[in-house]
């Protein structure tokens, strides 16, 4: 693995947490309709347009939380991938970069998994 590769999943996952960010939001102010391709798309949030709206109100602040740590963490990343031009040696950054990806998914990845099952007991009490 070399510094380009990290640094190309660093900034993969950068834009990956905006998006997850921007879907959570659109998600929390009702703007995303009840569909199969973005969202909270579990069978009680799927079960009706209330259980839809109330399962991404009630996920919405722990799906910021997991997209604006994901912001920083990968943007750490991507700076990291970038020591070497510092004058940083290359396996230092490369360790540095992958920690932060590492990291940052890892967080995401867990509070998009506790925003499902809040967003599940909501669609469930909508029902």
């Amino acid at each position: 693995m070399n510094v380009v590769a990290v640094l190309g999943a660093a900034v993969l996952l950068l834009i990956a947490s905006f998006v997850v960010l921007w879907v959570g939001r659109l998600g929390s102010q009702g703007a995303l309709k009840r569909n199969r391709l973005v969202g909270i798309r579990t069978r009680q949030t799927l079960a009706s347009d209330a259980a839809w709206a109330a399962g991404h109100r009630a996920g919405a602040r722990k799906t910021a939380v997991g997209a604006v740590g994901s912001i920083v963490g990968s943007s750490v990343a991507v700076l990291s991938g970038l020591l070497p031009l510092v004058g940083v040696a290359e396996h230092i950054a490369m360790v540095s970069a992958a920690t932060f990806i590492l990291g940052s998914s890892v967080w995401m990845v867990g509070c998009l998994i506790a925003a499902a099952a809040a967003a599940n007991r909501a669609a469930e009490a909508a029902s």
